[in-house]
């Protein structure tokens, strides 16, 4: 019975943590845009470092990879998860939803080191809104504890 508590609380927690940012009054993301049309500006570099940093971080919570995954964590929040806790969160987002690739990814706002970023990955329940991350020492951090 405690061990089914213990699963019970870290799957609330993962939840929980999965869905801090989403909203039913935001607008549906988008799918981003892969190339400039010609004559419009290149794309930003921050923002396909962003992206790319998303998806990482998706792939190691969902494979799960708790390693990778807490150091992708800002600073701010690995103060707020323990490295154990964080282990338990990704272990329980892998049993319940497998290695879902992310099916659209849109940056709603990007301005220095601040971006807020949503995806989706056809599961409501996963699918992440206005999710804040931060720049920290030059690599994008996932900022939603």
């Amino acid at each position: 019975m405690r061990t089914h508590t213990i699963v019970l609380t870290l799957a609330t927690a993962a939840l929980a943590l999965t869905a801090c940012t989403s909203s039913p009054h935001n607008p549906a993301p988008q799918p981003p845009a892969t190339k400039a049309a010609p004559g419009s500006p290149a794309p930003d570099p921050s923002r396909a470092e962003l992206e790319e940093a998303v998806r990482a971080f998706s792939t190691a919570y969902l494979k799960p990879d708790p390693d990778a995954g807490y150091a992708m964590l800002s600073e701010r929040c690995r103060r707020t998860i323990g490295k154990s806790v964080w282990a338990g969160l990704a272990k329980s987002a892998a049993k319940d939803y497998g290695r879902r690739p992310i099916k659209t990814l849109t940056v709603l706002q990007l301005a220095g080191d601040d971006a807020r970023v949503s995806y989706t990955y056809g599961l409501p329940r996963l699918d992440q809104l206005e999710q804040p991350w931060l720049r920290e020492n030059g690599s994008w951090r996932y900022d939603a504890c």
